[in-house]
């Protein structure tokens, strides 16, 4: 009987030391996830920090562009010798 019960407790341990190892895995796979996740944000957030950049910098652009325009349509050019 003594010998029965050893045999069981040992296979049930068998038992749980693969459900642990299966547990690890798991939880690794899922560290690895979450990792790809966490740079593909900063990916995503350093893009549309770039993409403001441009967006502002072409903004001042093309305020500057304007302030220029007015200043030559004021200014006709007469043909020489008139």
């Amino acid at each position: 009987m003594n010998d029965e019960i050893n045999e069981r407790t040992r296979e049930t341990e068998l038992e749980l030391r693969e459900q642990i190892d299966l547990a690890n895995s798991r939880h690794l796979e899922t560290l690895r996830h979450l990792n790809a996740a966490k740079e593909t944000l900063v990916d995503h957030e350093s893009t549309n920090r770039q993409y403001h950049q441009l967006v502002t910098q072409m903004k001042v652009r093309y305020k500057s562009s304007k302030l220029v325009i007015p200043l030559f349509s004021v200014i006709r050019l007469r043909p020489c010798g008139q």
